[in-house]
């Protein structure tokens, strides 16, 4: 295993030990211009990581969801969601994680997504499979639409598409229709077999670099809402463990035709 996804999963750990520091307790919160809330705790974990990595990597690129991106004109970039479900956070809600990829010419290599509260690590390096405290893991089997469980959200912004014509559709189709409000761990539990598919819109590259690697090296799909294989830096994604997949961007395209 890599010298880098060795240090990312330290790392990631030593990060969910800084927010687990404030788990349980009340935080101050605020308001980003995205409407999204970002506590301290997103702050200290944020600076933490950038530290780390700019001491063992410090040409290399960093984009974060609570700094400007430091560009060094690296071939590698770090994608870095300190928190991800900070509302769930903010709430005492055990369902947060901190997120962590890395990228070299536009290509995912490592991914890693942890847990806190659960001590659980998901970590996957291209080529190389997906695992959770060193067992493999891999998608589920399910291949149809009226079996599968599949996540729905949006980012905070609040435009562009109705909500409600999507979930009228969706509770219909599916077996059961869920939101879990972090883009990250509803990747990793596509990864795990806990559920079969997510479709979300306005999301950022840091919340689905890392999530997206392990779904793929889990036996799984990811690829834009708009029906094409793109690379990672994509806003409407959707992700699946392969087999419902071309049925969730028929349904979608007949949404959005009526």
């Amino acid at each position: 295993m890599s010298e880098k996804i060795e240090f990312m999963k330290r790392l990631a750990k030593d990060a969910g030990k800084i927010a687990m520091k404030y788990y349980n307790q009340s935080k101050d919160t605020s308001i980003k211009e995205d409407n999204s809330i970002v506590t301290n705790a997103d702050f200290e974990v944020n600076e933490f990581i950038i530290k780390n990595i700019k001491e063992k990597y410090p040409d290399h690129n960093i984009i974060t969801e609570e700094e400007d991106e430091i560009r060094n004109d690296s071939e590698f970039s770090w994608y870095i969601d300190p928190i991800d479900g900070t509302e769930n956070y903010s709430r005492n809600f055990p369902l947060f994680c901190v997120s962590i990829a890395l990228a070299k010419n536009d290509e995912i290599i490592n991914g890693a997504v942890y847990l806190p509260v659960l001590d659980e690590m998901y970590y996957a390096t291209k080529g190389e499979g997906a695992y959770v405290n060193g067992k493999k893991i891999q998608v589920s089997n399910y291949d149809k639409l009226s079996d599968s469980t599949v996540t729905f959200g949006k980012g905070h912004i609040r435009e562009h598409i109705d909500i409600k014509k999507y979930i009228d559709v969706f509770l219909d189709e599916f077996h059961r229709l869920k939101e879990y409000g972090t883009c990250a761990i509803e990747l990793i539990y596509i990864a795990s077999g806990k559920i079969d598919g997510m479709v979300r819109y306005y999301q950022k590259s840091w919340d689905y670099t890392a999530g997206s690697l392990i779904v793929t090296e889990a036996g799984g799909k990811v690829t834009g809402i708009k029906y094409d294989d793109s690379k990672f830096i994509i806003s409407d994604v959707i992700v699946t463990n392969g087999k419902i997949h071309d049925e969730i961007i028929e349904l979608i395209k007949n949404i959005e035709t009526k």
